[in-house]
């Protein structure tokens, strides 16, 4: 009974492996051959070939090398996309498309620093930047020698001034070289990996400073590859970029000076709503804060200090925490007498006044005056105290 159940499974296992071989080799549009050789290759080296994910790697298939180091990988794709050829710890990334066949040739002892790659336009521009890159990373490697053995010398901080200068003229350097590639190429997936690159721990590409640069490979992109889900994926980038540029833009006219504060109401430590209009009639400072943050726990003895100076002349403070723990929240007012007013509604960052006021770090402080307006905002602490000072000598 177990054999005439055994035969027909290993039947269907068989017609599924070659519909599925028949399946690449009658669609050559959309299959894809990695082929080439790694010299030097040792007995039991194992290729990978993999998939660059948005968020993960995906294994497709791996294999030993010949005896001469020779391989071969054949898969189907709908799309062209980032892949990997890895090699014990090292790899290098590629792009492949339909009807592609990759030739590939390296060293096993240089696989990533020293190989050739043809059969797809972007994966050569990918292998140009690269080699730019590892020239600069070079650079930066005797750098780093020159700084350590610099340490001790009595003339340290002159070198080190020189290394700093030397640092950012090749970050400089290679981001022109990575940006040229971008820009004369904008509607490659090529263009896109090298959007997103560093050289070591510098992002070469900012989202606040280079957004232009975004938008251009996802304009291209949109034309040549749109069911990419790689170009997919940035143009949602790009249109939650546009979306925070657009409540930044609103908010920031929400928050000039003189405009009237955004009222809002928030519970105290005792559980009384306090709302921001109760304090009109008085100069009042908004201040942005929280327990577990190290700034703002430095400024609050000067805050403290300001506050004693004033308070009997009307002026008032209003701490609206950030925090999430009750207990730190009181605890830090507690701990750094902090005399005047507090609320919080205990939602850490996702508070509402927090976006409100347009809050992305901390402290952050707003001046207003007794009619309610804006009369300072993104003040440093010493910023603050000046103004203050001015208000309360000039009355």
């Amino acid at each position: 009974m177990r054999k005439t159940l055994l035969i027909p499974i290993y039947a269907l296992i068989t017609v599924f492996l070659l519909n599925a071989c028949q399946h690449i080799t009658s669609d050559p549009e959309h299959t894809l051959v990695v082929k080439g050789t790694v010299k030097s290759a040792k007995e039991g080296d194992k290729l990978k070939l993999q998939e660059l994910g948005i968020k993960k790697i995906i294994n497709i298939d791996s294999t030993r090398l010949a005896e001469d180091g020779s391989f071969k990988f054949i898969t189907y794709l709908k799309h062209p996309n980032l892949y990997v050829l890895k090699l014990n710890k090292k790899h290098v990334t590629f792009v492949g498309s339909g009807g592609d066949t990759i030739n590939f040739k390296a060293k096993r002892e240089t696989f990533r620093r020293n190989y050739s790659i043809s059969g797809n336009p972007s994966a050569e521009l990918l292998k140009k930047y690269f080699d730019y890159t590892n020239k600069h990373r070079m650079k930066l490697d005797s750098l780093a020698k020159v700084f350590r053995a610099s340490k001790e010398k009595e003339n340290f901080y002159k070198i080190r001034k020189e290394i700093d200068s030397v640092y950012k003229s090749i970050v400089s350097d290679q981001k022109a070289f990575a940006e040229n590639i971008i820009r004369s190429h904008p509607g490659t997936l090529a263009a896109l990996y090298i959007l997103n690159q560093r050289l070591y721990s510098f992002k070469l590409f900012r989202e606040d400073e280079d957004y232009e640069l975004f938008k251009l490979i996802d304009s291209a992109l949109q034309k040549t590859q749109p069911q990419s889900k790689h170009a997919q994926d940035h143009h949602q980038r790009v249109q939650k970029m546009m979306q925070e540029q657009k409540e930044e833009r609103i908010a920031k006219e929400r928050l000039r000076k003189g405009a009237i504060a955004p009222q809002f109401a928030l519970p105290n430590p005792e559980g009384d709503t306090i709302q921001l209009s109760g304090y009109k009639g008085h100069y009042v400072l908004l201040d942005f804060w929280a327990a577990w943050n190290a700034v703002s726990r430095r400024n609050n003895p000067q805050l403290v200090e300001l506050y004693n100076k004033y308070k009997d002349e009307g002026f008032r403070i209003l701490g609206v925490s950030l925090d999430q723990h009750r207990k730190m929240w009181e605890g830090a007012i507690e701990v750094d007498k902090l005399k005047f007013d507090h609320v919080s509604d205990l939602k850490h960052l996702k508070s509402p006044v927090a976006k409100l006021y347009n809050i992305d770090n901390l402290p952050k402080y707003f001046l207003i005056d007794p009619k309610g307006r804006i009369i300072g905002h993104n003040l440093s602490l010493k910023e603050v105290e000046q103004k203050v000072d001015s208000i309360y000598n000039s009355n």
